[in-house]
C-alpha cells in the first residue's frame, strides 16, 4: 500500500486532506471484508431463519438483527484501523512526502533524521515523536480490545 500511496501524494500533490483520502481509500478494505463476514455468518443464524420463516421484510432483518449484531464489530475493527492511518501518514511524513505546512510527528523525525540526531545520539530530538506515534497507537489498540472484550461474549471473563 506505501509505494501506491507515494505515488498518488507525488502525482497529486503533498496536501493532507489529499493523504487523508488516500489512505482513508485504503484503509476500509479490512473494515469492510470483517463486516461481510459477519453479515454472512448472522445471515445463516436461527433466529434469523425464524424471522423470515415469520414473514419479516428485508429491511426489518436488517434493522433489527443483522445491523445490531453488526455495529459493535464493526466498532472495534474500526478503532483498530485507526493506528495503521497514524503510521502510515507518519511514515508519508517521514519519507519526505507530507504535507509542508502541517507539523507532524513524522515531520518531527525526518527533520531529526536529516540533521543528524541519530548520528549525534541527540534522542532528545527523535525520542519524543516517536514515544508519541507510539503511545497513541497504544491507545487506539487497548481500546479496541476493550470494545472488542465488551462486545464480543466469547471473551468476556466471568466475574
Amino acid at each position: 500500500m506505501l509505494p501506491l500511496l507515494l505515488t498518488l501524494v507525488k502525482l497529486f500533490g503533498k496536501n493532507v486532506f489529499y493523504i487523508i483520502i488516500f489512505v482513508a481509500m485504503f484503509g476500509w478494505l479490512g473494515l469492510s471484508r470483517t463486516i461481510r463476514a459477519q453479515v454472512l455468518s448472522i445471515r445463516e443464524a436461527t433466529f434469523v431463519e425464524s424471522a423470515v420463516a415469520s414473514g419479516a421484510s428485508r429491511p426489518y432483518i436488517m434493522v433489527k438483527h443483522i445491523v445490531p449484531n453488526v455495529a459493535p464489530i464493526a466498532l472495534a475493527s474500526l478503532v483498530l484501523s485507526v493506528p495503521m492511518g497514524i503510521l502510515t501518514e507518519a511514515a508519508l511524513s517521514f519519507l519526505g512526502f507530507g504535507d509542508p505546512r502541517v507539523p507532524t510527528w513524522g515531520k518531527m523525525l525526518n527533520y531529526a533524521f536529516g540533521h543528524g540526531a541519530f548520528e549525534n545520539f541527540a534522542w532528545w530530538w527523535a525520542l519524543p515523536p516517536g514515544i508519541a506515534i507510539t503511545l497513541i497507537c497504544l491507545a487506539f489498540v487497548f481500546m479496541g480490545f476493550a470494545i472488542d472484550e465488551i462486545v464480543n461474549p466469547r471473551l468476556r471473563r466471568r466475574r
